[in-house]
């Protein structure tokens, strides 16, 4: 719910259609997107970490399709280098090991602004 309200305020949409060939679920926000085939789905997922400003407080929206990515953006966050002057981000996990656990070495940022 919380990212339902801040999408709306930030302009970050999604699009989920299980019905296309393959399902696809995808997160856009400002001219950019990161699309997910939930065929690969567990194994990859899909995150936005977005930063701004709403009136006085600053919202830092994580928020991927399923618990990975919110978590592989997480880890991202974690790192105060990856933060330098960037405000969104939307990043790819795909579990290269087969473990179905995170790894940071997992994570590939395809979007940085």
């Amino acid at each position: 719910p919380v990212a339902d309200e801040f999408d709306g305020y930030f302009g970050i949409t999604y699009t989920y259609d299980p019905g296309a060939t393959p399902p696809v679920f995808e997160i856009s926000a400002e001219g950019y997107f990161i699309s997910l085939n939930l065929d690969n789905y567990p194994s990859e997922d899909i995150c936005i970490v977005y930063l701004r400003q709403h009136g006085l407080r600053a919202i830092l929206l994580v928020w991927g399709y399923g618990w990975r990515g919110t978590y592989a953006g997480s880890l991202y966050v974690g790192d105060p280098a990856n933060w330098v002057g960037n405000h969104l981000v939307m990043l790819r996990w795909t579990d290269s090991n087969s473990d179905s656990l995170v790894q940071e070495e997992e994570i590939t940022v395809e979007v940085v602004r």
